[in-house]
Order: C-alpha cells, then structure tokens, then sequence
C-alpha cells in the first residue's frame, strides 16, 4: 500500500493539489499497536503534504472513559515522529463530538444531542478529569445512568497548546458536530 500511497502523493503534487492521508493512531487504550506506525510515517512523509491523525475515539462502550486523553495524544505524535523531524505534517484531530456510556453500551452526542440531554438534566455539573483533560457529565434518565464525555471551551484548549507544544497543526472532526461557541477558539 505504501507504493500505491507514494505514487498518490507525487500525482498529487505534479497536479498542484495537497496530498491529505488520514491515518489511524499508532497506539490504542491499554497500548496496543495501531495499524499505522513511525515506520509507515517516515516511509510516506516524502510523498505526503499532510497526516490527519485521527487523535479520538480512544475509549469505547466496551471500554469506557475519555474520547482523547492528553497523555494519549502526546504519545501518537511522538510514536510517530520521535525526533521531531517533521512534525509540521501531522494535524492532530480534534473532535467536535462526545461519547454517552450508558450499561446497554453507549454512543456518539453531537452538539444538539449533547444540548437535549441538558435540558432534560437540570442540575446536572460538568465534572472535569484531570487526568485525560476531558469534561464528563453524569445524568440518570428513564432510560438509566448515562456517562457523557463531552468537548469544552478549556478541553478544546489544553489541546490547542498540546498541538502548539508539539509542533503539529489541527484537524477537526467534524464541522457542525460541537458547539457553535466551539469556533471562538480559532
């Protein structure tokens, strides 16, 4: 695939157009290798303008917690490009959605979802984790207890500056999912 990906990359760039590969984590929850790994980087990084990396979707139903951890996406970056070499291709993801863990597994929560769920929740408080860099909401409905991780302002930020600290540049996933007041940040 790399050779399929490397001839892309030139048509690409002899037609004047970016090359955009979108390209899974390199290490999953619990440290399992990714599909895509620094040799895979390092083999494209010539022929690619751009790697989105998708940096959510850590945690799930079967597993769940906190749709990007901090030290999670730190290690992605630096599992790929250790030295630091041309981190400037990478674009870390940044995901304009959540995640509803209820006992029957759970799903994703767009903004209007996300909107709903508070309205039908007075009183319920953001709680924030320090430890991944994440807000979560617990509420109890007729349906039961429901854990909800959700993007804020400030989660949004810690990873900007991650991004900043890091050398990267950002992709969001995707446009008209969050909050509208999620845009104030650019």
């Amino acid at each position: 695939i790399a050779t399929v990906l490397t001839l892309l990359g030139s048509s690409f760039q002899s037609a004047g157009l970016l090359f955009v590969l979108v390209i899974p984590p390199p290490v999953y929850q619990g440290d399992s290798p990714g599909m895509f790994d620094a040799t895979d980087y390092s083999r494209l990084v010539a022929s690619v303008d751009y790697f989105s990396l998708m940096t959510y979707d850590y945690s799930s139903p079967a597993r769940p917690g906190p749709n990007s951890p901090l030290d999670w996406v730190r290690r992605c970056v630096e599992t790929l490009d250790p030295g630091s070499t041309s981190r400037s291709k990478i674009l870390l993801g940044l995901n304009m959605y959540g995640f509803d863990y209820t006992s029957q597994g759970g799903g994703h929560v767009l903004g209007r979802d996300f909107v709903e769920l508070l309205k039908t929740s007075p009183g319920s408080k953001f709680q924030f984790d320090s430890s991944s860099g994440e807000h979560f909401l617990e509420v109890k409905t007729a349906d039961g207890k429901h854990t909800v991780f959700y993007p804020s302002l400030h989660s949004l930020q810690l990873r900007l500056s991650l991004a900043e600290e890091l050398g990267t540049g950002l992709s969001i996933w995707e446009l008209g999912q969050g909050l509208d007041y999620f845009y104030d940040l650019f």
